[in-house]
This record gives C-alpha cells, structure tokens and sequence, in this order.
C-alpha cells in the first residue's frame, strides 16, 4: 500500500455536482438545469429551506458586450468544482465553486490575457429573485459596495432569513432594479445577461450607478442585483475575483457569514482547507480494495455534505440530515446510522446530537418526532429506529458520564411509551400502527395486516396494527441498551430492563420465527398470528443476538436462494417469491419513489450484513464467514455506478437484478445506511464495547488493510491486516495479534479500553 494516498484527491471526478461543508448551506440540486452555466443558477439550502437562483457572473468586453463562455472541462471533489472556459478571445477563463464554512456560495473567478494587448473587462456579479421574497433591510447596502442586509421572507417554512452578496475585491459600483416579469408561459428566469436591466446600462455607462430602485407602481417582478468589479490585464497577467452569496438566521449575521468568507486572502483555500482538515481528522484507511476504499472515503464526504454543526432554529446540537432536498432534516429513521458512522469522528458531537436533538423534542407519551424541522418538530410522524443499541454503541467510543446521563433519561421514556402504549396484552412484541413508521411504504407486510390500506399511505394515519419484527427487535435492543447503562451510572440494577429484554426475547423465539421458511415473520395484532410474508425485516433477530444456532440455517438457506433473497446484488426488502414482488418498483401498476417490494435498500442491506456478521461471530461456521464475505462484498460494489470504482454513489433504493439504482428519484449522497462502521467493526475488526476493545477482523478477502488514528476513549488505536495477520497497536505498543486463515475460526481478543 502506498503511503501518498490523498482522501481528497481520491475523490476526483467530472460527474458530481453536490458541494457543502458540514453547514446550513447545500447546493446539491437533484436535476440542475444550469451546470454549464456560470455561479449557482440551481436551487441550493440553507437548511431545509429552498431557494433558487444562487448568482451567476458575467464577464463584459470594453465594449459592454459579454464574452461567450463555454465549458471545456469540468472535475468534482468534495471541496470544489473547477471548470475551464473557452472564450475564443485570447482570454482563459477558471471557475471554481465551492461552500464556504460560512454558509455561503463560493466562486472565484480568475481570468488570464493570453493576448499581446492590454485589455479591459468588467466582471459582473448578478442574480434575479423573485421581489416578494426579498426586501432591502436597513441599510442595504455597505459602503464597500456589498450588498447586504436583505431579508428573505418567503422560504417554504414561513421563516425570514437574512441574505448578503458581496464580490472581493473591491472597489466598483452597485445596483438593484425591481422589473416587471415575464408573461405567463414567457421564458422562465434565466441566468442570461441580456435579459437583465444591466446589460443596457453597462453599454453605455461605466457602472451600474449605485442606486437601490426596489419600488414601483407595484411591488411584484423580479428583482436585479448587480456588483461590478473592472478587470484591467496587461498581456500574460492574471486576476482574479471572489464572488459570494451568505445566508443567515438575520440579516446581521448573513452579513457576518459574507464578511468572514471573503475576510481570507484566498477565501476558495480556505474552503478546501476545511475539506482535508476533515478528512485529516477521522480514521485514515488505505485498502487493498479499490472499491471498499473509495465506498469509505465518499461515505466521509456524505456524512459531513449532510450535516450541520452550528445551532440553528430548533436545532441545539450538531447532527446528520438524511439526505437532500426535503430530507435534510434530522429524521429519527436514518439518525440511528449517523451515530454509529460519526462515532468513528474524534470528537463525536455529531453521533451524540443525532440523539440529543430528538431528546430535547420528545413528545408527551415519550415518543420521538418523525422529523425536526427548523421551527421544530413535525409531531404527527414517527420512525421505529434501533435507538439504544446506537446510543451504547456511541459511548462505547466516547466516554462521556452527561451525554449517557440524557441518553438513559430520555430513552426510558422512549420505552416506557412502547411498553404502555404498543403492546396490548403484555406480549413482549411491538406494533406498528402506520406503514409509514417502518420507513417501508408499498410492500406485502401491509397488506397482510390491513389489505384495503396497504394499497395507500394514509398520511401517518394510524390504520394497522401489525407486530413488527423490526419494531420489537429494537425495543429488545432498547430494553438491553437500559440494562446495561442503568448500573453503569449507579442508577440500578438493571434488572427491570433485563427482565423485559429476556421477555421480548422468547416471544420473538416462540411466535414469530417460522421453522418452516426459515425466518422471522410479523404478526397480525389481533390474532398473533404469523403473516407469512418474507420480508428482509425478518433477518433482524440476528442482528440483535436474539436467535440461536437452530436459526442459522434458515438465515444461510434464505440469503442464498435466488427465489428469495438471493439475488444478484442481495438483499431484496422483500421475496422474489412474494406475489406483490417488483424488481422495478412498481406497486399495482404503478412506479413509485419509495417502494419496498422487491428493491434493494442500502438501509436493510447494512442491517442484514450486520446480522450475518453477529451470526458469524457467535456461531462459528465456515458457511456464515463465506455469506457475511459475499454479502459485504455486494453491498460495497452496489454503491458505485456501473460498478466503477472512480464512481461512488449512494441512492435510496437499487434494481437487485442489474443495481441500477433510483436514478429518477436524483436523490444521490443518502445517509441511509452504515459503510464506515461496517467497515472499522468488520474489515478492521474494531469493536469497542462499555466493558472493553473486541479485536476480531473477518475473513472478507480483503489482501491487506491499514486503519490509524481510530480515537477511543482519550487512546489512539492503529490496525494493520496483511498476508493473514491482523495486528492492533495503541500508542506504538502491539496490543492485540492474530492470524486469519482458513482453519479453524480463532476468538476474538478482547483488550482493555482504556489503561
């Protein structure tokens, strides 16, 4: 293995566009109409809130006239999109984009005369908004010739938010035209300087006059804002500008964001900066694997796209959205993935607030909200999520007494709600009253509770009652989670929490396991009886401990037939043999955006995986090393496009025949899932637990494999797997050794957490 490898650089790639930095700002548009075009045309996030356009910029000739730009190469990393233009006139043209760490659109434009005569250019830096959603604040306008202090009044949440634009550097000169809009069906608003009120004035002036005319006989239209900045370049020199929109909860602070963007000399440096900083900071793997490496360096890059780390509207802690668009938000589904994958950061404030945030918004009966938006959360929804196991797993990592403290308090309650509230009868098995609630529309566990609602989602309406295996896998994982926290913080014995642990258990053994296909089924409410559906829910049991040695061999027979879940790239959310089974996503006729009848789910994938993997280090086999191998495997080259290893990827759902992911959905970078994790507990081996440091790397094909700089505990741990030798070193000392061979599967060792 090379010891050069540059996270960053790895990424590089001409067919990405999405850029963030951890922050409220996201330009991540699932279709963009405008990527050839100069600046941010697309809509972008500030948050959960929308807004389009961003800003574009124009260069003009002596004459007023604009250079016609047209993009000759294009490349993506995480921190930056650099495209080259071609002019035609002596002139080259470079953009780069980027987000700043200061919620703001990031370009620097930077023009070279490659001619033998002076010349003189002006850059424009312009936008069109609509007038209704924008207003001056007071004043608005800096004396430098930025445009700040805007207030943005329409946003899909009724919020107001604060809007500045600024160029660097300076001086040049200002302006703001409110026009009148185009006719219905006209052509819609373009970034095209000749649609713009500037591009007569600029003909026939030297600058766009430093006059705000926000007003007119009516308030509606579209809004011009113009800065200017001149450009003069002797033959073979270079300048350059940095152009930037900031966005902010007031119009003060936007202004703050603006100025402390193009404070730095080099604003674009220091937003690249930021991105190896990042990537200097967590775990650094290099791996025989091209395909595993680049899977755990791009999951890095989703993670820290989809976060925020600064308080924000009901936002009081550090976190992971689910996604883009209307998925960035914290949702209590995919926030059980974001702690297990942010634990592995040193500092571990995401993992935590991915928790503490639902903590701090839990409702009355001691459930969590489905989703916090900005002015708070949306109560009405809710997600079975496996919180306990994540938040033990968390302070497995990090040792934190406060964060513990607020996590037992509040997921007592959590539990207590399931306990009142979910189980009629005292069965030990948990209901789901919303097909919703699974995060699993459109598939056969619905209908054989409810068959007249399955066909629909009522809106969170609760219209079934099914005992779900999911649900009460995670209540198990919840009640053991309580046992083991409670007398670690002296707070008890434990022993309630064991005991309906244990309760749980031996219904999920007794009613809900099906000798005769070989997995866990849900229940009807009513009856208790089995459903009969075959679902890749029903492979959770394993995940959780809860099945045994008889139950092994339903789980190899079932991953492995091609008739059920053994498909080309496994595992289907539901049977190929269930009757309402669709590899394309169809639902009674109909493609739909979120359908679990037959699509694979990197979500489900990530979990089975895990529960092959516990299965194949509680029971030793052969048989399990070899399904736990084949299954990371698929699942690592399902998230690459066509399988090239240059082009990583992760959609909400996959084709389990061919892997074609949900192109259609434009959903990209979904953080729905576990890789890092899969990869640091299995690959690597690295298992930490309250009690200690379980060192057990599986067998998984990989030639050799080198983790440094795993932060547990205030230690610092290093793995180095090669030629069947798997070594575990802490702080230069060898703390653990084994080999990995074909014979015999060896314990795992198990060495102390902290000295």
């Amino acid at each position: 293995m090379t010891r050069t490898f540059e996270p960053l650089r790895s990424l590089e790639r001409p067919d990405k566009h999405f850029l963030g930095t951890g922050e409220g700002v996201l330009y991540a548009p699932p279709f963009p109409l405008f990527q050839d075009s100069a600046g941010f045309w697309d809509v972008f996030h500030y948050h959960l809130h929308a807004f389009s356009p961003g800003f574009t910029w124009t260069l003009l000739d002596e004459r007023g006239l604009p250079l016609r730009l047209e993009r000759k190469r294009r490349e993506w990393t995480p921190a930056r999109i650099r495209t080259t233009f071609q002019t035609g006139g002596g002139i080259a043209v470079t953009e780069k984009r980027a987000v700043s760490g200061w919620d703001s659109l990031l370009a620097r434009v930077s023009v070279r005369n490659l001619s033998r005569k002076r010349v003189e250019l002006r850059l424009v830096l312009w936008t069109a908004v609509r007038a209704d959603g924008l207003r001056p604040g007071s004043p608005p306008v800096e004396k430098d010739g930025r445009i700040a202090q805007w207030i943005v009044s329409r946003t899909p949440y009724d919020a107001e938010l604060g809007w500045a634009l600024g160029a660097s550097p300076g001086p040049g000169s200002f302006g703001v035209q409110l026009a009148e809009g185009q006719p219905a069906g006209a052509a819609a608003n373009l970034p095209a300087w000749e649609m713009t009120p500037f591009s007569e004035r600029l003909r026939r002036s030297a600058s766009l006059g430093n006059t705000v005319r926000a007003t007119g006989v009516s308030p509606e239209g579209l809004l011009y804002i113009g800065i200017e900045r001149r450009l003069v370049l002797e033959p073979g020199d270079a300048r350059a500008c940095h152009l930037a929109l900031a966005l902010g909860p007031d119009p003060g602070a936007a202004a703050e964001n603006l100025h402390r963007t193009l404070e730095p000399e080099d604003p674009m440096e220091e937003a690249e900066a930021r991105w190896r900083r990042f990537f200097d900071e967590v775990p650094r793997l290099e791996c025989s694997d091209e395909h595993v490496l680049a899977a755990y360096w791009y999951r890095w890059y989703g993670l820290r796209l989809n976060a925020f780390s600064r308080p924000f509207g009901a936002y009081r802690h550090p976190a992971v959205c689910e996604g883009i668009e209307y998925f960035r938000s914290p949702i209590s589904y995919s926030a059980q993935c974001h702690m297990r994958e942010m634990r592995w950061h040193p500092d571990g404030g995401h993992a935590k607030g991915s928790l503490l945030n639902f903590i701090e918004h839990q409702l009355e009966d001691g459930s969590f909200p489905g989703h916090i938006h900005p002015r708070g959360p949306v109560p009405r929804t809710f997600y079975h999520a496996d919180w306990g196991a994540a938040a033990l797993d968390v302070a497995a990592v990090h040792e934190d007494r406060a964060f513990l403290e607020r996590a037992f308090e509040g997921l007592s309650r959590y539990a207590e709600h399931f306990i009142r509230d979910r189980d009629e009868g005292g069965t030990g098995l948990f209901d789901v009253w919303s097909q919703y609630e699974t995060g699993q529309e459109y598939m056969s566990r619905y209908v054989a509770a409810r068959a007249e609602e399955a066909g629909r989602v009522a809106d969170w309406e609760r219209t079934i009652r099914l005992k779900g295996v999911d649900a009460t896998v995670y209540a198990y994982r919840l009640f053991e989670a309580l046992a083991r926290i409670e007398p670690y913080l002296g707070r008890g014995s434990g022993e309630h929490w064991r005991g309906l642990a244990a309760k749980t258990a031996d219904a999920v053994r007794s009613r809900m396991w099906d000798p005769a296909t070989g997995i866990f089924q849900d229940l009807r409410a009513d009856t208790l009886e089995r459903t009969g559906v075959l679902a890749a829910t029903g492979f959770y049991p394993h995940l959780a401990g809860i099945a045994g040695e008889p139950h092994v061999k339903g789980l190899l027979a079932n991953l492995g037939d091609p008739t059920r879940f053994g498909t080309p790239f496994p595992v289907p959310a539901t049977a190929v043999s269930d009757p309402l089974f669709d590899a394309e996503g169809l639902w009674q006729g109909k493609r739909h955006n979120c359908p679990w009848n037959g699509r694979v789910w990197p979500m489900a994938v990530s979990h089975v995986a895990e529960a092959v993997f516990t299965a194949a280090t509680r029971h030793p086999d052969p048989a399990l090393d070899d399904a736990a191998r084949k299954l990371f495997g698929s699942f690592i080259r399902l998230l690459f496009l066509e399988g090239d290893p240059r082009r990583p990827a992760c959609y909400e759902h996959y084709n389990p025949y061919t892997g074609q992911p949900s192109l259609h959905r434009g959903i990209d970078d979904y953080m729905h899932s576990t890789v890092i994790d899969l990869v640091i507990q299995y690959a690597a081996g690295v298992r930490p637990t309250l009690e200690g440091l379980v060192f057990d790397p599986r067998p998984l094909g990989i030639a050799s494999l080198r983790l440094e700089n795993v932060q547990m505990r205030g230690r610092r741990y290093d793995v180095e797997v090669e030629g069947g030798r798997a070594v575990l070193r802490s702080e230069d000392r060898t703390v653990a050794e084994r080999r990995m061979g074909d014979g015999p599967r060896l314990e795992p060792i198990t060495a102390p957490a902290t000295e």
